[in-house]
């Protein structure tokens, strides 16, 4: 351990390159992951999430990671409700 912490932009670009291949529950774990690290995770992070099942075309995935998103004290934005729908 090189005392390198990583930011929550590390995990989202980690998390996103699983979402553009088409691989939401690879973004699932690294939002998990980004949580057992002690970083909390912002909109960005729950968006990506979003994104990935929204590009498979999984609309109750996408529709569930937005509760999520709520239950996480996180207001949805523009991009989480059009990502969606």
């Amino acid at each position: 351990d090189a005392g390198i912490r990583p930011t929550p932009r590390s995990y989202s670009a980690v998390a996103s390159a699983y979402a553009t291949r088409g691989l939401p529950n690879g973004a699932v774990s690294w939002l998990e992951q980004m949580r057992k690290d002690g970083v909390t995770p912002t909109n960005n992070e729950f968006n990506v999430v979003i994104g990935a099942f929204a590009r498979g075309r999984d609309t109750t995935g996408a529709a569930t990671w937005l509760d999520r998103m709520r239950r996480a004290k996180l207001s949805p934005d523009e991009v989480s409700y059009s990502t969606v729908i």
